[in-house]
C-alpha cells in the first residue's frame, strides 16, 4: 500500500540515517508497522530490493511536490512542506532501521537478540535483498559469542525453520548434532517446538547416522589407529582383521549418537582403556600425538561428509511431512459415499468434496443447537438452490459427513473402521454440539481402542480435536510403550501446541506416583507388603537397625528396587503395569523358593497370594489412574 504524506524538510531522523535524511538526497519514506518514518534515498532501496522497488515505483507515480523549494519571508528563510511518497512495510522500526544499515554505505548494525537477527534475515530474503542478506549473514557470523552455538542451536533451528531460512536451519541442525537428542533432554523445550519442526530435525539426525554407518566402514579412520595400536591388549574382530576394542566401542557410540563425536569423549574412552582400573594397556598409552591428530582429522572429515549428504537430502523431509499431513486418512479409504437422498428432505448439505446429502432441517435442528442457529438465519439472496432446496456447504468430507448423518438419523450407523477416523467423527459431533448422540457414540466405540503402537498418534489427534475423554484414554495407552523419538517419530507431525509437553508431564507424574508407591511398599509404610516381612532366608540390610523387624523379603525387595531405580533414572521407558509386574513377581518367587527352599514365602503365597495380587493390581492401577493429563489452558476451558 502506498500513499503520500506531508513532511517538513526540517524533520529529524535517526542518527544512523542522518546523512540521507534531508532533501534533495532523500526522496522516499518507508513507514514501519509501528508508524516510524524513515526518509531515505530511493535509488539505494530500489537497487537493493526489486520487491520494494515495485512498491516505490507505484508510490512515485502518484507523488507530487518533489521540486518544492524553501521560500523567504521578511528576510527569513522558511521551510516549505514537501510531498514525498510513503511506502508502508509490515516490519517494526527496529528491524527496518537495522535493515537499512545493510542497504546504505554506513556502519552495519545488527539487532541485539537472536530472534531479531533471524527476523532481519527473513525480511531481507522476503524483499529479495541478496546483497544485504549476504552482508547480514557475514556480520552475524562474526558475533562473539557465536551466532549459533550448542547452547542455542535448537532455538535457532526452530526460529529459522519457522522463517523459512534454509541456510540457518541447516547450520543450526548441524550444531545440534553435538548434543544428545532425547525426549528427556528436550523436556523443557517441547512446548515451544512444533511437532513438524521436531520431526524434520529427528529425520535429519537419522540421515546423518545412517550415512555414518555406511561411510565410516570404508574410511581410513579405523586404519589410522589400527596401525598404531596393533599391540593393544584388547583386540576385537572387525571384518577380516582386528582392532583395539576401546576404539571399536567408541566408533560404535559415534554411529549411535553424533554427540559422541567429541574430542573430549574420545580422550575419555582412551583414558579409561589405559587407566589402572581399565586394561592398563601400556601400548595405547604411547600412541603418538600426531597419530591421534590424524585420527581426529579423519573422523571429523567423515562426520562432515555425512552431514553434507544429509543436508542434500533435507528436502526429502519436507515431502515426507506433506505425506504425514494426511496421516489420519492413511488407513484404507472406504468407497466415496453417494450421499443421502432422504424422502421429504428440505435442505442439502454439501461436503467439502462436493457430495450432496438431502436431509431435514427439523431433525438436524432437534439434535444440534448448531443447526438450529444455522437454519434460523435468513437465506442469502444469492445462495445456491438445487431443485428448490437451499444448499449449505460444510467442511467435512463425504465419508465423514456420511458417518455423521447416519448416527444422527435412525438408520444403520456407518461407524468408521479405524480409531483415527472415529476421532474425526467425534470431533464433528462435538463441533455440531450433538451432546446426547456424542455420548452414545462414545459408549458404542469404547472398545475400539488403538493399539499401543498407534496410541501416540491417536493422542496427538485427540488433542488437536479437543476431545477430552479421548485425550485421557490415549495418554494412558502410551504408558505401555517407550516414549522415545524412535517410537514416536512418525506421530510428531500431528502434535500441535503443548500436546507433546503435556504428555511428557503426564508421564512424569505417573512415574512419580509409581515410585512413591514402590518406596512405601519396600519400607512397609504401605500395608500391602507386610505379609512378605520376616522371610528367614533374607539377610538384614546394613542400613537397617537391629530393632527393625519390618524387613521385606529380599527377593521381593530386589524386584521392586530394580523397578524404582529404573523409574528414577528415566520416565521414557515403558511404565510397569499390574499384569507385567505379576509375571515378574511369580518368576522371582519361584526362583527364590527353588534356590533357598524357603517354606515361609511359599506358605504366604499359597494362603494369601491371590488376595495380594488383587490388591497389588488395584494399587498400581490407582497410582497410574490418579494422574490426569496436564491439559493446555484452552482445553481446560472445555473440561
Amino acid at each position: 500500500m502506498s500513499i503520500t504524506a506531508p513532511l517538513s524538510s526540517s524533520t529529524s531522523l535517526p542518527d544512523l540515517l542522518g546523512k540521507f535524511s534531508l532533501p534533495p538526497c532523500a526522496d522516499i519514506i518507508l513507514r514501519s508497522s509501528d508508524s516510524h518514518d524513515f526518509l531515505v534515498q530511493k535509488l539505494y532501496v530500489v537497487d537493493s530490493s526489486p520487491v520494494l522497488g515495485k512498491q516505490i515505483t507505484a508510490a512515485t507515480c502518484h507523488s507530487i511536490g518533489l521540486d518544492s523549494e524553501a521560500t523567504s519571508v521578511n528576510g527569513e528563510t522558511k521551510d516549505t512542506v514537501l510531498q514525498v511518497p510513503v511506502v508502508r512495510v509490515a516490519e517494526n522500526h527496529t528491524i527496518i532501521s537495522s535493515l537499512l544499515t545493510f542497504v546504505f554505505p554506513i556502519s552495519s548494525i545488527l539487532p541485539p537478540t537472536i530472534e531479531q537477527i533471524l527476523e532481519l534475515l527473513s525480511v531481507a530474503e522476503k524483499y529479495g535483498m541478496t546483497t544485504a542478506l549476504n552482508r547480514i549473514r557475514d556480520c552475524a557470523s562474526r558475533r562473539d559469542p557465536p551466532f549459533i552455538c550448542p547452547e542455542n542451536a535448537l532455538h535457532v533451528y526452530c526460529l529459522a525453520s519457522n522463517y523459512g531460512l534454509l541456510k540457518e536451519t541447516l547450520e543450526a541442525a548441524e550444531v545440534t548434532l553435538k548434543s544428545p537428542m532425547t525426549i528427556q533432554d528436550l523436556e523443557d523445550k517441547l512446548d515451544t517446538m512444533p511437532g513438524v519442526t521436531l520431526y524434520k530435525l529427528w529425520k535429519y539426525r537419522q540421515r546423518v547416522l545412517e550415512n555414518l554407518d555406511v561411510i565410516l566402514i570404508d574410511s581410513e579412520v579405523y586404519q589410522i589407529l589400527f596401525d598404531a595400536a596393533l599391540d593393544c591388549v584388547e583386540l576385537t574382530d572387525y571384518l577380516v582383521t582386528e582392532i583395539p576394542q576401546w576404539l571399536d566401542l567408541y566408533l560404535d557410540s559415534v554411529i549411535e549418537d553424533t554427540a559422541c563425536a567429541d574430542l573430549t569423549t574420545f580422550h575419555l574412552a582412551l583414558s579409561s582403556h589405559v587407566s589402572p582400573t581399565g586394561s592398563s594397556c601400556k601400548h595405547c598409552t604411547s600412541i603418538p600425538r600426531k597419530t591421534l591428530r590424524e585420527f581426529w582429522t579423519a573422523l571429523t572429515a567423515v562426520v562432515r561428509e555425512c552431514t553434507r549428504k544429509a543436508e542434500l537430502d533435507f528436502s526429502l523431509a519436507e515431502r515426507e511431512i506433506c505425506s504425514q499431513s494426511s496421516i489420519v486418512a492413511a488407513t484404507e479409504a472406504l468407497p466415496l459415499p453417494e450421499g443421502l437422498n432422504l424422502p421429504g428432505a428440505d435442505v442439502i448439505l454439501r461436503s467439502s468434496d462436493l457430495v450432496s446429502f438431502h436431509v431435514h432441517k427439523s431433525i438436524l435442528a432437534i439434535l444440534s443447537p448448531f443447526f438450529t442457529d444455522l437454519f434460523s438465519l435468513p437465506q442469502p439472496p444469492d445462495g445456491e438452490v438445487i431443485e428448490g432446496l437451499p444448499v449449505v456447504q460444510v467442511s467435512e468430507d463425504a465419508e465423514l459427513l456420511h458417518s455423521l448423518l447416519t448416527v444422527l438419523y435412525h438408520i444403520p450407523s456407518a461407524i468408521p473402521d479405524s480409531y483415527e477416523k472415529t476421532l474425526a467423527l467425534l470431533a464433528a459431533l462435538q463441533k455440531y454440539n450433538t451432546t446426547a448422540v456424542l455420548s452414545n457414540i462414545r459408549s458404542e466405540i469404547g472398545r475400539q481402542l488403538p493399539t499401543t503402537e498407534a496410541a501416540f498418534r491417536a493422542y496427538a489427534i485427540a488433542c488437536s480435536k479437543q476431545l477430552i475423554p479421548e485425550i485421557e484414554t490415549t495418554a494412558r495407552l502410551t504408558l505401555g510403550h517407550p516414549m522415545t523419538f524412535e517410537v514416536i517419530a512418525d506421530a510428531l507431525p500431528l502434535f500441535e501446541g503443548s500436546a507433546l509437553g503435556d504428555l511428557v508431564r503426564f508421564r512424569k507424574r505417573c512415574r512419580d506416583n509409581l515410585v512413591s508407591f514402590f518406596k512405601g511398599f519396600v519400607d512397609g509404610s504401605d500395608s500391602l507388603s507386610r505379609i512378605w516381612f520376616g522371610c528367614p532366608k533374607t539377610k538384614r540390610p546394613l542400613s537397617a537397625s537391629q530393632n527393625d523387624k519390618a524387613i521385606l523379603a529380599g527377593w521381593l525387595r530386589d524386584l521392586i528396587s530394580q523397578h524404582t531405580e529404573k523409574l528414577e533414572e528415566t520416565y521414557t521407558n515403558t511404565l510397569p503395569n499390574p499384569s507385567s509386574l505379576r509375571k515378574e513377581f511369580v518368576a522371582a518367587l519361584r526362583t527364590h523358593v527353588s534356590s533357598t527352599k524357603c517354606t515361609s514365602c511359599s506358605m504366604v503365597c499359597a494362603t494369601e497370594g491371590e488376595a495380594f495380587h488383587d490388591q497389588l493390581y488395584r494399587s498400581i492401577s490407582k497410582a497410574r489412574d490418579d494422574v490426569r493429563t496436564l491439559l493446555s489452558p484452552f482445553l481446560r476451558f472445555w473440561v
